[in-house]
C-alpha cells in the first residue's frame, strides 16, 4: 500500500462513518427536543433564556459518542448561534414568514448587486434558493452553461487563420471574423465603379425599352465581374456558421438574462404560497441544515486529524527493521573504509 492510500481508506472506512453518523444522529434527536423552544421565540421572546439551553445541551447530548470534544461542540453550536443570530431576532418581531423574507431580501439585494462590488454571497446557493428552487437554478445554469459555450466557439472562431508572421500584439488583437469582413468591404469598395455601372445597367436592362444592347452590355459587365461575385461568396459562406453562433448567442444570453430577472419574483411567488405551518417547517429545517453544516465541518477535521495521524504511523514504521538494520550495517561499513583512508583506523 501506498502512503496516498491511506486518506482514501480513512475516508471511505466504514466504521469512521458508522462513528460520524452517530454523532448526525444524536443532532438530529436533540435538535427533536430543542425545536419547539425556538418555534416558541415569537411568543415567549426568551432569546437569552434559549442561548443558554441550546448551548448547554448541545456539548451533553453529543459528548457520548465519543468523537468530538467538548471544545470542538462548543465551537460548532457557538459558531451556528452567531451566524443565526440575526434570523432569531427577526423571528421574535416578524415571525417565521418574517425569516423568509429576510433571506429573500438578502437574495434579491446579492442578485442585483447594484453597488457592482461583488455580491457578499452567491444568492443562487442560498439554503432557501436551494430547497426552493432547485429545479429553477439549474434552469439559470443550463442557460450560462450555453453562453459559455457560445462564446467559446464564437472566440475559437475568430482566432483561427492567424498569420504566420504575425507577433504577439497582432496576435492578441486578430480577429478572422473582422478580417473576413473587411476584406469583403474593401473587395466592394475597390471594385465600387464596377458595381455601381452594373447597377446601372441592371436598371436599364430592367426597362421595358430596353435593347438587345442594354442586355448585352449587362451580361459582359457580370460575367467581368462574376470572380469578384464568387470570391464575395466563398467569404460570406465562411462567415455563415460564425453569424449562426453569434445570433445563438444572443438568444442564449437573453435567456440568461430573463430568467435571471424573474428569479427573485418566482423565489417569492413559492414562497409566499406557502401555508404558516409549512413555513415554520421550512425554517426550522433549515436552522438545524446550517448546524448539521457547522458539525460536518468538524467531522472532517476530525477525519484530517485521524489521516495526519496514520500518516505519522507510516513514516515511522513504513521501512520494515530489517532494511533498517542492512541501511546501518551499509554505514558503518563505508564510514570504516573512510576512516580507514584517513588513517584514523
Amino acid at each position: 500500500m501506498q502512503r496516498t492510500a491511506i486518506a482514501p481508506l480513512v475516508e471511505q472506512d466504514a466504521g469512521v462513518a458508522a462513528r460520524a453518523q452517530e454523532v448526525c444522529d444524536a443532532l438530529a434527536k436533540w435538535w427533536r427536543k430543542q425545536a419547539s423552544r425556538v418555534a416558541d421565540l415569537p411568543t415567549r421572546r426568551d432569546l437569552n433564556a434559549v442561548r443558554s439551553e441550546l448551548l448547554g445541551s448541545f456539548g451533553k447530548a453529543l459528548l457520548p459518542a465519543g468523537v468530538l470534544d467538548r471544545f470542538a461542540l462548543a465551537g460548532v453550536v457557538a459558531t451556528w448561534w452567531t451566524d443565526t443570530l440575526p434570523d432569531f431576532k427577526t423571528l421574535i418581531e416578524n415571525g417565521f414568514a418574517g425569516v423568509i423574507d429576510g433571506w429573500i431580501d438578502a437574495i434579491a439585494d446579492a442578485v442585483e448587486d447594484e453597488d457592482g462590488v461583488g455580491p457578499a454571497f452567491d444568492p443562487f446557493a442560498h439554503k432557501l434558493v436551494l430547497r426552493m428552487m432547485a429545479d429553477y437554478v439549474k434552469q439559470i445554469e443550463e442557460a450560462k452553461g450555453e453562453v459559455v459555450r457560445l462564446k467559446g466557439e464564437k472566440e475559437a472562431f475568430e482566432q483561427q487563420n492567424s498569420p504566420d508572421d504575425a507577433d504577439e500584439k497582432e496576435l492578441e488583437k486578430w480577429n478572422y471574423a473582422k478580417d473576413l469582413e473587411q476584406q469583403i468591404k474593401d473587395i466592394k469598395r475597390e471594385k465600387r465603379d464596377p458595381l455601381a455601372e452594373l447597377r446601372r445597367l441592371e436598371r436599364a436592362a430592367a426597362k421595358k425599352k430596353a435593347t438587345d444592347d442594354d442586355k448585352k452590355k449587362l451580361a459582359a459587365a457580370q460575367a467581368a465581374l462574376q470572380p469578384i461575385f464568387d470570391q464575395i461568396a466563398r467569404m460570406e459562406a465562411e462567415l455563415t456558421p460564425y453569424e449562426k453562433i453569434k445570433a445563438d448567442l444572443s438568444l442564449a444570453r437573453a435567456r440568461f438574462r430573463d430568467l435571471t430577472a424573474k428569479f427573485v419574483e418566482e423565489l417569492k411567488v413559492r414562497c409566499n404560497t406557502m401555508a404558516d405551518d409549512l413555513k415554520q417547517t421550512l425554517v426550522l429545517e433549515l436552522f438545524a441544515q446550517d448546524l448539521r453544516e457547522g458539525l460536518d465541518v468538524a467531522l472532517r477535521g476530525k477525519r484530517q486529524s485521524l489521516i495526519h495521524f496514520v500518516h505519522g504511523l507510516w513514516d515511522k514504521y513504513a521501512t520494515p527493521l530489517e532494511t533498517i538494520q542492512e541501511q546501518r550495517q551499509k554505514l558503518q561499513t563505508t564510514l570504516a573504509k573512510i576512516l580507514g583512508g584517513l588513517g584514523y583506523a
